[in-house]
């Protein structure tokens, strides 16, 4: 197998974690709180990791045209991809351990600081450095993510109109979108 196709892959079940975050993110209710929180996490624990390879794949699509945007991009995704994937594995296990914790910021994703601002330059970066639909989609969910980073560094909750709408265009449609059109893209650069 080559790394393209891993990486083509990788993009896929990126997509489909992602679109499983958000479907269960907004499916959980009170009552199964602790088992909705620990798939949560498990999605996001897992997406993170599997975005990581996606982004050093980008990085292999574009540094010979502009090797230090595309160097600067793999660095940005990576960190967002590692931050989404430590946050993940937080929540995970404060939902195994049935953990008490739910209102204090995660110590190494604060307010999804890396997890929507850090891989949201990400993905702007590399979509500047794209092409066609890519270009468009990526810049698109660039922007709904720094808005969920923006307005939860604020302290909005995940629960008000204002951050629903740009969680829901994100997680159901611009998140799965980029990452099957990036899939698509580094399927056919392989042999």
């Amino acid at each position: 197998m080559t790394f393209a196709r891993f990486s083509s892959w990788c993009a896929y079940l990126a997509a489909l974690t992602g679109l499983a975050y958000s479907v269960t993110f907004v499916a959980t209710t009170d009552d199964d709180t602790r088992f909705g929180e620990g798939l949560e996490g498990a999605f996001l624990l897992a997406g993170g990791v599997l975005a990581v390879a996606v982004f050093a794949a980008l990085h292999q699509r574009v540094r010979e045209r502009e090797p230090g945007f595309a160097l600067l991009g793999l660095l940005l995704g990576a960190g967002g991809g590692f931050g989404a994937a430590i946050h993940g594995a937080y929540q995970l296990a404060l939902a195994v351990e049935s953990l008490d914790a739910e209102d204090l910021p995660n110590a190494i994703d604060p307010r999804g600081f890396l997890t929507f601002g850090v891989t949201g330059a990400a993905v702007a970066l590399f979509a500047l450095l794209l092409e066609g639909r890519l270009r468009v989609v990526g810049l698109v969910f660039a922007a709904l993510l720094l808005i969920l980073w923006i307005g939860r560094l604020v302290g909005g909750d995940a629960d008000d109109a204002a951050l629903l709408v740009p969680a829901a265009l994100a997680g159901l449609l611009a998140h799965p979108l980029w990452y099957v059109l990036v899939g698509r893209a580094l399927g056919r650069a392989t042999p």
